[in-house]
């Protein structure tokens, strides 16, 4: 399990190590959500992601969506339970 603090620390680790999942949030301060998504995808095609979001502070909850649309294979609305986690994440790992 690798873990990254921020967008940049997290592909960079994708580069050093290959990874079957990643979980990353969509709102992000360091870098834009959705490149961090495209470049994900040109690093590595194969890894699984899960993208999460409690929304926006102007209350849009659209992010999500648009996610599903960038290149992810599951979205989870946050705050969520942790079974719902496990969960995508099992079925992530074991689905195609």
């Amino acid at each position: 399990m690798l873990e990254a603090c921020d967008a940049r620390e997290g592909l960079a680790a994708l580069q050093a190590h290959p990874i079957d999942l990643v979980i990353t949030d969509i709102l992000m301060l360091d870098q834009e959500s959705f490149e961090t998504l495209q470049q994900l995808r040109i690093l590595t095609p194969s890894p699984k992601i899960i993208a999460l979001s409690g929304g926006s502070q102007t209350g849009r909850l659209e992010f999500l969506q648009v996610a599903t649309g960038g290149g992810t294979n599951r979205t989870l609305w946050k705050p969520m339970r942790s079974h719902d986690l496990c969960a995508a994440v099992q079925e992530r790992l074991t689905g195609p």
